[in-house]
């Protein structure tokens, strides 16, 4: 199952032809919507863990290297925190008539 917001690159023809090819499911997704996507503060820890690195990254290679490493150290509770918050956020969007919400 995928979520997609439909950023462009996610509705080109050649993506939808690769994911009927691959049987994938799309799980359609309301655009500008990171309050609902726990994924989306994962980046964010990612990119902050990164940015935060004492040397520079020079090249494609090291930024990948970099951010398996990064990754290796987010333990899943912090994963599991981000989704049992869902509840909260839809709660919090119903009472705030659907709009986003600071998060």
């Amino acid at each position: 199952m995928f979520q997609e917001d439909n950023v462009p690159s996610h509705t080109v023809n050649i993506s939808k032809k690769c994911r009927k090819e691959l049987g994938l499911d799309v799980l359609d997704w309301p655009s500008r919507s990171s309050d609902l996507s726990p994924i989306e503060n994962i980046s964010n820890i990612l990119n902050d863990c990164v940015c935060k690195r004492t040397f520079p990254l020079t090249n494609l290679r090291e930024l990948e290297v970099a951010l398996q490493e990064e990754w290796q150290k987010i333990d899943r509770k912090t994963c599991a925190d981000l989704c049992l918050k869902m509840h909260n956020r839809l709660v919090a969007i119903k009472e705030n008539k659907d709009e986003p919400i600071p998060y």
